[in-house]
C-alpha cells in the first residue's frame, strides 16, 4: 500500500478524466464529501509505476469488507452525492478548481439588475409627459398670481422641459437595466435603428443583452409595440394600390357625423364672444328661413 506524503502531489483519475495535483489533505476532504470513491477512482503520484485505487492510499478510507458491501457503499456514495448537489446550489469542490462540481446555473429571473425596469421606462416615456403637461396647464394659470405676469411664462417654459430631462435619464438607466452600453442612446437618432432600440427599451426584460430570453410579458409587449407600425405599413400599402378612391365611400357615408363632430369640437373650444356671435348668426339664419312674417289687417 502506498505511503501518503502531505507534501507529495497526487493525481486523480475520475470517470476517465485526470485531475490534480492535490495534497493528501485535499484528497481526504474529497473523500469526506463523497467526491472520491476508493475503488472506482484511481490515484497516482510521481515515482509510481502505475495507477492504484484511491482506497489503497493510506489514511483516506476505512477498509471495505466484501465486494457486495463495496457495491452498496458505491450506490450509497452516489445517492449522498446527488442529495448534496441538490441542497447546495453553489457547490465548490475541495480540489481547488471545482473540477467535480456541476457548472452553476444562470438563473437570470432571480438576479437584480441595475437601472430602470420596463414599467418605469413606460411610465416616464409615455404616461408622465401627458400627466405633467395636463397639470402644467392648470398650474400656469396660478403662476402669474404667485410670481407675477413677467416671470410666470419663463417658469412655465422651464417646467415644460422636465419630462424631456426625465425621459433621457430613464432611457440611459433602461440601457443599464438591459445590460447594454450607454452609447446606444445615440442610436435613437438613427433611422430604422431607433425602431429596434425602441423595441428593446419597451419590451425586453432586464439583462436581455446577456441572456436573450424574452419571456411571456416580453412577447405581449413586443406585439403591442410592433402592431401600430405594421398597421401603418399596411395602410400606406393599401393606399398605394387603390389610391384616394378607397376613402370616398367612407367619407360620403360618415359625412354628416363628421360635420356634427367638428361642430361640437368648435363649440367646445370657442370663446364667449364667438359663442354669442354664433348664436346670433344662427337666429338670423332661422329667421331668414321662415320668411317675412304676415300681420293680418283688421278693418
Amino acid at each position: 500500500m502506498a505511503e501518503p506524503e502531505n507534501s507529495a502531489a497526487w493525481f486523480i483519475l475520475h470517470e476517465n478524466e485526470r485531475y490534480g495535483p492535490f495534497t493528501v489533505q485535499q484528497l481526504k476532504e474529497g473523500a469526506l464529501d463523497y467526491e472520491l470513491h476508493p475503488r472506482y477512482d484511481m490515484a497516482w503520484q510521481e515515482g509510481m509505476a502505475d495507477w492504484i485505487p484511491a482506497g489503497e492510499v493510506e489514511g483516506l478510507f476505512e477498509k471495505i469488507g466484501s465486494p457486495k458491501k463495496e457495491a452498496e457503499e458505491h450506490q450509497d456514495h452516489k445517492k449522498k452525492k446527488h442529495k448534496k448537489e441538490e441542497k447546495e446550489q453553489d457547490t465548490t469542490s475541495p480540489f481547488g478548481e471545482d473540477d467535480f462540481a456541476e457548472e452553476p446555473s444562470n438563473d437570470y429571473d432571480e438576479m437584480e439588475w441595475e437601472g430602470v425596469s420596463r414599467g418605469g421606462y413606460i411610465f416616464f416615456i409615455y404616461f408622465f409627459p401627458v400627466l405633467w403637461l395636463v397639470g402644467l396647464t392648470y398650474l400656469s394659470k396660478m403662476l402669474p398670481g404667485i410670481f407675477g405676469p413677467e416671470i410666470a411664462p419663463i417658469i412655465t417654459a422651464c417646467l415644460a422641459f422636465l419630462p424631456l430631462i426625465l425621459g433621457i435619464i430613464a432611457i440611459i438607466q433602461r440601457l443599464d437595466n438591459l445590460a447594454m452600453r450607454r452609447l446606444w442612446f445615440f442610436g435613437l437618432f438613427a433611422p430604422i435603428l431607433n425602431l429596434w432600440l425602441g423595441y428593446r427599451l419597451f419590451a425586453c426584460p432586464p439583462g436581455y443583452a446577456e441572456h436573450k430570453r424574452l419571456g411571456a410579458l416580453g412577447w405581449i409587449l413586443s406585439l403591442l409595440y410592433w402592431l401600430p407600425f405594421l398597421a401603418v405599413i399596411a395602410f400606406f400599402g393599401l393606399f398605394a394600390v387603390k389610391g384616394p378612391d378607397m376613402f370616398k365611400t367612407v367619407i360620403e357615408k360618415n359625412k354628416d357625423q363628421y360635420e356634427q363632430f367638428m361642430q361640437k369640437v368648435k363649440e367646445a373650444t370657442e370663446t364667449p364672444e364667438e359663442k354669442k356671435a354664433r348664436e346670433e348668426e344662427q337666429k338670423a339664419k332661422e329667421k331668414a328661413a321662415k320668411g317675412p312674417s304676415i300681420i293680418p289687417i283688421r278693418r
